[in-house]
């Protein structure tokens, strides 16, 4: 119980220096910030000095940087993320509706990229050398190679340009799930599938293995649970990593997709320098990359037959 609090505590603080260092690149930024909001709020060609003038009044741009950033940790403490520079909405509105749909991208990415990774990680691994497992080898280097726009534009142009299978861009239906959902999994598969690969491969030539081989006991009851156990523990180390990277790199996917998720959030906040979102999506994915530690690493001590082991004896 102390040890999940203690983790808890270290995700919020990694939120906290993430923000921060957020607050200090934008201010380092070339040019008006107060410029680039109104621009932001009233468009290009609507924007001139005067209305530069109002918005950093408006926003107290005028003030310090010490002071706006203290500002800003007050009302954080009280639990308030402020309101976007443009839109004026709550911020805290803007993180759980856009958070949410990047959640949903994720987690669709994530067991997709399961449906692809174990039967040909499974495969590969029944004959290692072999033309199944050279062949994976080979697409995995491929996939992974390629960056994300062009597996989206691969995947965009076919079936959603030419054959009209899905859409484009947007949100609203599951269709809009599947091209960048598949975008991202792709890539995943082709690591995961290598990983689970070389677990069982690994697993297999185990010495435990043979000693329940020498037993007499079947695949299926050297499998079952020693085997599968074996396997998951370097698994939920690798979905976890990945589980990070995707919160980490989907902005460009959503970009792509039109995909209203908080990658899309965060890069209008930072073309329009609305330093409030900014903030408020590094404190939230800063908190959530240490929450998804936390939950690999209590999943890794369960799977672990020596914690297990240990647990039993204290008991």
């Amino acid at each position: 119980m102390w040890s999940a609090a203690a983790r808890l505590g270290q995700g919020l603080a990694v939120g906290l220096v993430v923000a921060l260092l957020c607050f200090a690149f934008v201010e380092t930024l070339p040019g008006d910030q107060a410029l680039r909001l109104a621009a932001a709020r009233f468009g290009e060609d609507l924007t001139d000095p005067s209305r530069a003038e109002l918005v950093r009044r408006e926003l107290g741009l005028e003030r310090p940087w010490p002071v706006r950033l203290l500002a800003w940790l007050a009302a954080l403490a009280e639990g308030d993320l402020g309101r976007s520079a443009v839109s004026r909405e709550r911020v805290a509105g803007l993180l759980a509706a856009y958070g949410a749909r990047s959640a949903l991208l994720a987690a669709v990415a994530l067991a997709l990229s399961l449906v692809f990774a174990v039967p040909i990680g499974l495969l590969s691994a029944l004959h290692p050398g072999g033309v199944v497992d050279r062949a994976a080898a080979a697409f995995s280097a491929f996939t992974v190679s390629l960056p994300s726009f062009v597996r989206a534009l691969a995947l965009m142009l076919p079936f959603a340009v030419e054959l009209r299978w899905f859409p484009v861009a947007g949100f609203g239906q599951p269709s809009h799930l599947v091209l960048p959902a598949t975008t991202v999994a792709l890539a995943l598969a082709a690591v995961s599938s290598r990983a689970l690969r070389h677990a069982v491969v690994a697993e297999r030539e185990a010495a435990h293995q043979a000693f329940l081989a020498w037993q007499g006991l079947g695949l299926a009851a050297r499998v079952l649970p020693h085997g599968v156990r074996g396997v998951a523990i370097p698994m939920v180390a690798l979905l976890s990593v990945q589980a990070v990277h995707v919160i980490d790199g989907v902005a460009v996917v959503e970009t792509v997709f039109a995909y209203p998720g908080l990658g899309l959030l965060v890069v209008r906040a930072l073309l329009a320098r609305d330093l409030p979102v900014i903030q408020g999506v590094g404190l939230v994915v800063g908190a959530a990359m240490a929450a998804i530690g936390m939950v690999a690493d209590i999943a890794t001590r369960l799977l672990d037959p020596r914690q297990v082991e240990a647990s039993w004896r204290r008991a």
